[in-house]
């Protein structure tokens, strides 16, 4: 299955998004009501998971099933992941 677009970004974007929220996989599969192991697919690019599943971790994850599966909003959440490191390192350096 890998090597497909819309995985790749899904893959992307929900490691990014629960990064984002502080989640691990474990975590997320238990608030989402999503199996762990099809959290662990998804992010292996190795599932293809139903509308419904997106939903759920999108509620659970404050964004939508757009942001999971958007390139140009991948982007723009890895740049906040990367700047709030960048703020969060320098608070600790000042």
């Amino acid at each position: 299955m890998k090597g497909n677009d819309i995985g790749e970004k899904l893959s992307q974007n929900l490691k990014i998004h629960r990064k984002m929220q502080g989640l691990t996989q474990r975590t997320l599969a238990k608030v989402s009501g999503v199996g762990l192991c099809t959290i662990r697919d998804i992010e292996q690019q190795n599932a293809y998971p139903k509308v419904a599943t997106l939903m759920r971790l999108a509620s659970v994850l404050y964004c939508s099933v757009e942001d999971l599966i958007d390139e140009e909003k991948s982007e723009k959440a890895k740049w906040k992941i990367e700047y709030s490191g960048i703020r969060q390192r320098s608070t600790e350096i000042g």
